[in-house]
């Protein structure tokens, strides 16, 4: 049976994450659970990786095989943008990843 390891990283403090973090991580572990159950032939393994603060530009990225995923759809341009949800976690003004996509 073929593998596709999922890794979703994602900045907690106290167990609590952005809302931004928070809504990818729903998606994810969603379509992760939908195609567990699709009888693919693949055994999908995800990992949810808890980044430290100096991290954070790191949080809300996706990987598949150790691979971005945005990488892979071709067109995407990584960038860091505010985020108030983050911001209120850490208590300073801070960035963290996001992605521009087919635009």
């Amino acid at each position: 049976m073929k593998k596709a390891v999922v890794e979703l990283y994602r900045y907690e403090k106290e167990k609590v994450t952005c809302c931004r973090c928070g809504d990818s991580t729903e998606i994810v572990r969603s379509v992760v659970d939908e195609l567990r159950t699709s009888n693919t032939g693949i055994d999908i393994v995800l990992k949810e990786i808890i980044l430290a603060e100096d991290m954070i530009a790191l949080s809300n990225t996706i990987k598949i095989n150790g691979k971005n995923i945005m990488d892979m759809l071709g067109e995407s341009k990584s960038v860091l943008s505010s985020c108030a949800s983050c911001s209120e976690l850490i208590g300073v003004d801070t960035e963290c990843n996001t992605y521009v996509y087919n635009l």
